[in-house]
């Protein structure tokens, strides 16, 4: 997951329509994009901030759930993200955890 002014999720946007997003988190980026055929997206059940919704629950470091996703999610770039070391090693938050957070402002599709 990367921020999609650093990520080529223009090019992805024509695919997601034909094939759907499987996580509601790359629906919110795709859509900040604001790519011209994307008419509406359904992130049902979803991250929509990583750090908040999914690593640091409350407050609280939860790693769990981020554990069992390891191993099928988080790829950028042809490489695997490691979101559990990242949360071990950033457990506040920064510019690491602010860079996964959509632009919702940018966000002009019904949702």
């Amino acid at each position: 997951m990367c921020h999609p002014t650093r990520c080529p999720l223009r090019g992805l946007a024509r695919w997601a329509c034909r094939t759907g997003l499987s996580l509601a988190v790359s629906q919110w980026f795709a859509a900040a994009e604001q790519p011209p055929h994307l008419a509406a997206i359904n992130p049902w059940e979803g991250v929509s901030d990583v750090y908040r919704d999914l690593v640091m629950r409350g407050g609280m470091p939860d790693i769990g759930f981020a554990r069992q996703l390891q191993d099928s999610s988080f790829f950028g770039k042809n490489q695997k993200e490691d979101i559990v070391s990242e949360v071990e090693r950033y457990p506040l938050i920064n510019d690491l955890w602010e860079n996964k957070i959509p632009d919702f402002d940018q966000i002009t599709v019904p949702a």
